[in-house]
């Protein structure tokens, strides 16, 4: 198979295996959809992956207790983005 074999795919579109989500620099992107289906739970993916770096302040500050004094100095330090991409 090639990919776009797999994505064409009668039987996978059926069991709607693929979405579309919008990414922030992609524009709209096809994904693989949650696999596992369950008839009275149905679930989808509903966002596209975060961008690198997206996250950094929450779990900087929210998992690993830095305060922002210490995010700034590693912004400073050009050790993490300050404005991802």
């Amino acid at each position: 198979y090639k990919l776009n074999d797999v994505v064409e795919d009668e039987h996978l579109i059926e069991r709607n295996m693929f979405t579309t989500v919008e990414h922030k620099n992609a524009g709209p992107v096809k994904v693989v959809n949650f696999p596992i289906k369950f008839s009275e739970t149905p679930i989808q993916v509903e966002n596209a992956s975060p961008i690198i770096g997206e996250h950094n302040e929450s779990v900087l500050r929210e998992l690993l207790g830095y305060s922002d004094t210490d995010i700034t100095a590693l912004k400073k330090a050009n050790a993490i983005a300050e404005n991802p991409q």
